[in-house]
């Protein structure tokens, strides 16, 4: 299930916005 990447904690840090992105050009 890859929809927990794409799961955004609003109080997490915006650096998660790049791990995010990292992740899906990874599991492309």
């Amino acid at each position: 299930a890859h929809s927990d990447i794409f799961d955004i904690d609003p109080q997490a840090p915006q650096a998660t916005l790049e791990q995010i992105l990292a992740a899906s050009w990874e599991t492309s």
